[in-house]
């Protein structure tokens, strides 16, 4: 198409434009549009799963986080001693006993978590021993 045929389509594209009642347009230019700010959602807790501690002897447990809440602490020492176990929560200082029985012996108690790292101190020496958390639901 030479250049004045081309001219001569756009000026009749933009009569009939004008004919419609809108403005004759060259070229298209893309709009930027707002999208939506990205919606900040809350994470959910994640719920507390049971757990074991196990050993023998007396010892330290190592570091263990625990989701608040309440849970059975269900154990088991043998074969004769001592058993006793403390816990302390690290964040906040809070602890005390738990577990203070002759073995062989197996039994369940309540614990209330805070929430945070806690460690515990077992006393059971010559024993073997395990500790069953079990969150209530």
């Amino acid at each position: 198409m030479t250049p004045m045929r081309f001219g001569l389509v756009w000026l009749t594209i933009g009569v009939l434009a004008a004919a419609c009642g809108e403005a004759p347009t060259t070229a298209t230019t893309p709009q930027l549009v707002d999208s939506p700010s990205p919606v900040a959602s809350a994470s959910p807790t994640p719920a507390a799963q049971p757990f074991v501690l196990s050993g023998s002897g007396s010892k330290v447990t190592a570091k263990v986080a625990i989701t608040k809440g309440t849970y059975t602490i269900a154990w088991t020492a043998k074969p004769n001693g001592y058993f006793g176990v403390t816990g302390k929560n690290l964040d906040s200082g809070d602890g005390g006993t738990i577990i203070n029985e002759i073995a062989p012996t197996t039994g369940s108690t309540l614990f209330d978590a805070s929430g945070g790292t806690y460690v515990f101190q077992v006393e059971g020496s010559g024993l073997t021993w395990s500790l069953t958390f079990t969150p209530l639901k």
